[in-house]
């Protein structure tokens, strides 16, 4: 392309601009998935910040203080959506499993990955859980 540059109708195509919004291959109309309201909410905001002072910013498998932490719910999050059927942000702020301090504990980026529930893993043992009821 050296000495050929695009015409105007081009570069109005590859602009960011046109790729915003619905014009966005990713559009998926205007819908966000309810993990990630739930998780942008205050009360969400307020309860790993409650589990982070509890366990004093400490890792509570490697005991390493400080660092890139992560809240870990012990009974895992899309399971306790699942079971009480919560489809709704109104739902999840009702839903008191999911606030609970105690389903919570505070651990270290690395030792969070090594969990069983870490990530897309609940989800796929959840696809399976649905598929056997």
């Amino acid at each position: 392309m050296l000495g050929h540059g695009f015409s105007i109708e081009t570069r109005k195509k590859m602009s960011a601009k046109a790729r915003k919004g619905a014009e966005s291959p990713f559009w998926r109309g205007g819908t966000t998935p309810l993990s990630y309201l739930i998780k942008a909410n205050q009360l969400y905001r307020n309860w790993r910040k409650g589990i982070f002072e509890r366990d004093d910013y400490t890792c509570q498998e490697c005991r390493e203080v400080g660092g890139e932490l992560h809240v870990d719910h012990l009974k895992p999050f899309a399971l306790i959506l699942f079971e009480n059927k919560v489809d709704s942000l109104e739902k999840a702020l009702n839903c008191y499993e999911l606030w609970e301090q105690d389903n919570g504990r505070t651990l270290c980026a690395s030792c969070h990955r090594k969990t069983p529930t870490y990530g897309r893993n609940t989800l796929i043992a959840l696809g399976r859980l649905r598929s056997t009821i």
